[in-house]
């Protein structure tokens, strides 16, 4: 079985010289999630303008207090502390993970770089990415990403919002094939997604 991980990042500038500033996932069911908002990757003059205006202050993290949940990890950390909880986060899940993005591009770099010394077990190597050239699948995309930061009232360029805001509107366009039974239509835009497992999951549900 593979378990779907949505994910984003933020970092102080769009050059693969950037340092990652926090990074947010939740799965596919919205029971787990991981956020860590790193304290010793950068400081506010490596930042961009952009991110100094938009992201660094809708962080809102504390340090790590006990008791741990493996489920639910949401502090500050370093970023040896970042890659140690998360590399759990992810072997505490068990089943083999995909992640999912809107921009893969970005984000997985950021994933590499945690994961230098060693990816667990179960984290697939590949991400698949949200967005398609489709211009028609990709405005749905996005009207679904817009109405999810509206009506749960979440605030933009935070990564583990930002990561719910993807997992809705990904869940919104899997309902939608389900319920009109157009599998195929929806094939340029699922084009990484295994149909199949969602007719699967659609027969399991009549």
């Amino acid at each position: 079985m593979i378990v779907n991980v949505f994910f984003d990042t933020e970092f102080t500038d769009l050059t693969k010289m950037g340092s990652l500033v926090s990074i947010g996932l939740i799965n596919e069911i919205g029971d787990r999630t991981f956020y860590a908002e790193l304290t010793d990757t950068y400081n506010r003059f490596s930042c961009s303008e952009f991110v100094r205006s938009n992201v660094l202050p809708v962080l809102n993290s504390e340090p790590l207090k006990p008791p741990l949940s493996n489920n639910n990890i949401h502090a500050k950390f370093s970023l040896a502390e970042t890659k140690y909880y998360l590399h759990q986060w992810f072997e505490n899940q068990i089943e083999l993970i995909q992640l999912w993005s809107d921009a893969p591009f970005y984000d997985w770099f950021y994933v590499q770089e945690l994961f230098k010394a060693g990816f667990p077990s179960n984290l697939i190597r590949t991400p698949k990415s949200l967005v398609v050239d489709d211009s028609s699948l990709k405005k749905l995309f996005e009207a679904r990403v817009v109405q999810a930061y509206t009506i749960n009232r979440l605030t933009r360029h935070h990564a583990l919002n930002d990561a719910r805001v993807a997992r809705e509107a990904w869940l919104e366009i899997k309902s939608l094939i389900t319920e009109t039974n157009q599998y195929e239509s929806f094939l340029p835009y699922f084009h990484n997604l295994d149909l199949e497992h969602i007719k699967q999951d659609d027969r399991r549900r009549t």
